[in-house]
């Protein structure tokens, strides 16, 4: 009998980015509205409830060259075919 099993997990990663020129960076409005629709789309998907907020590492903030992203990661179970 075996005492292993397989387990093929896929991460999701989703991102809203706001420009973000130089020398001036990005309006804080605009990163503010992209952490809203990521809490608003973690909301939707069941990930937190109505009403609550996100743990403080479920969404992040990176900057790029020219724009900041807002992302966050589900984890989800692999299809195999």
């Amino acid at each position: 009998m075996s005492t292993s099993f397989r387990r093929e997990r896929v991460t999701r990663r989703i991102e809203h980015v706001v420009p973000a020129s130089r020398p001036w960076g990005a309006c804080w409005n605009e990163v503010s509205l992209a952490i809203h629709a990521a809490t608003m789309e973690l909301r939707e998907a069941g990930i937190i409830g109505p009403g609550e907020e996100p743990a403080d590492d479920l969404i992040r903030v990176l900057p790029g060259g020219d724009e900041i992203v807002v992302f966050y990661e589900i984890e989800e179970a692999a299809a195999r075919k």
